[in-house]
């Protein structure tokens, strides 16, 4: 049986909605890293953009907190305000 919690995670976002892409870039980001485990791991790059400076609904990089939070490290400055965050995935055993 199906909780309604599980059901409201499941209902899409309004894309009409500012609060509609909280998350999906982090929840994105997080289900890449897992295929990247289970395919053997590596060193992995991103190019995140500064939350301030992404209008909301086209988080194309997604944020620098997103990255953060899944445990990369700002590696080099790549623009006045924009990093290369990297991480090392382990592999899946």
């Amino acid at each position: 049986m199906v909780s309604q919690a599980e059901t409201a995670q499941r209902q899409p976002a309004d894309p009409t909605t500012r609060d509609s892409t909280s998350g999906v870039a982090t929840a994105a980001l997080a289900g890449a890293l897992d295929l990247i485990a289970g395919l053997g791991g590596e060193t992995v790059e991103g190019y995140p953009e500064p939350a301030d400076s992404v209008p909301a609904g086209f988080p194309c990089n997604g944020a620098l907190s997103a990255y953060e939070e899944l445990g990369f490290t700002r590696d080099r400055k790549i623009d006045k305000h924009r990093w290369v965050m990297t991480r090392v995935v382990e592999p899946r055993s």
